[in-house]
């Protein structure tokens, strides 16, 4: 057996090896141990971080959810006070419009009026003077002419007073 342990290079090989893993293990274990449990630690601290991060990057969504509907409910708010002012708007531009209508209408309606009326006293004037001078054609045919100019001044001054 010595002759085989002498000669046989892979029992030396072996034993060799044993040897390597059992010193291996008795002094690298912990140093080993202690870089696995320093990386499952680190590991884990990761884990957490990006749990933490997780729940508050959901806070966040949550939250710019919420600023989104409450932006978006603010835009309708805003849209509907638009819409109602501009309904406001136009009910008052329809109310000045009446308004201007009726102030133009009553002008018109005042302007015809003067115009009924000058014209009434037009033809009253022209009536006189036709019946004045259709008077004094009648009476210059009847009359002699100093009575004839006597009545005719008469006629006048009646036809006058009674235009004023």
């Amino acid at each position: 057996m010595m002759e085989l342990l002498q000669t046989n290079t892979s029992i030396w090989t072996a034993f060799s090896f044993i040897i390597f893993v059992f010193a291996a293990y008795k002094f690298g274990r912990a140093s080993v141990i202690s870089v696995l449990d320093r990386k499952i630690e680190r590991i884990k601290s990761d884990i957490l971080n990006a749990q933490q991060l997780h729940e508050d990057a959901k806070i966040m969504l949550a939250d710019y959810q919420d600023k989104q509907k409450h932006a978006h409910e603010e835009a309708q708010k805003i849209i509907e006070a638009a819409r109602h002012h501009a309904r406001e708007l136009e009910e008052k531009a329809e109310q000045d419009f009446q308004r201007t209508m009726a102030h133009r209408e009553e002008m018109l309606q005042e302007q015809l009026g003067r115009m009924e009326e000058k014209t009434r006293l037009d033809l009253i004037h022209y009536a006189t003077e036709l019946a004045v001078s259709a008077a004094s054609q009648i009476i210059s045919q009847k009359l002699d002419s100093e009575s004839s100019k006597k009545l005719t001044d008469q006629s006048i001054s009646q036809s006058l007073n009674r235009l004023n």
